[in-house]
């Protein structure tokens, strides 16, 4: 992330998306880790790559994930702003499921 994310030929590679999978497990997920759910998550696709990626608040803390469409894997970071360094990872699949 230090190489890319704060270029802004990055940011203009992507678009803000929605993303029904993602808006849903990111919440369990955080609930999971730190006991609270986030208060916003923005979401950033990159059709061309089936990739998105984004982040989210929480009360004294920062999450960030990114999501590889194809391969239906991600990766979830939440880390503490007090300064104690302290991060939390969590791996995730996403298989669709359809409903009846």
């Amino acid at each position: 992330m230090d190489y890319f994310a704060d270029h802004p030929e990055f940011l203009d590679f992507g678009g803000r998306v929605e993303h029904p999978f993602l808006s849903e497990i990111i919440p369990r997920l955080s609930e999971t880790m730190v006991q609270k759910k986030p208060k916003t998550i923005l979401f950033i696709g990159i059709p061309d790559y089936d990739f998105v990626h984004g982040s989210f608040q929480i009360p004294n803390k920062v999450g960030a994930f990114v999501y590889f469409e194809k391969k239906l894997k991600g990766v979830l970071a939440i880390s503490e702003l007090t300064g104690s360094g302290m991060t939390k990872f969590s791996r995730f699949t996403g298989y669709p499921v359809e409903k009846n």
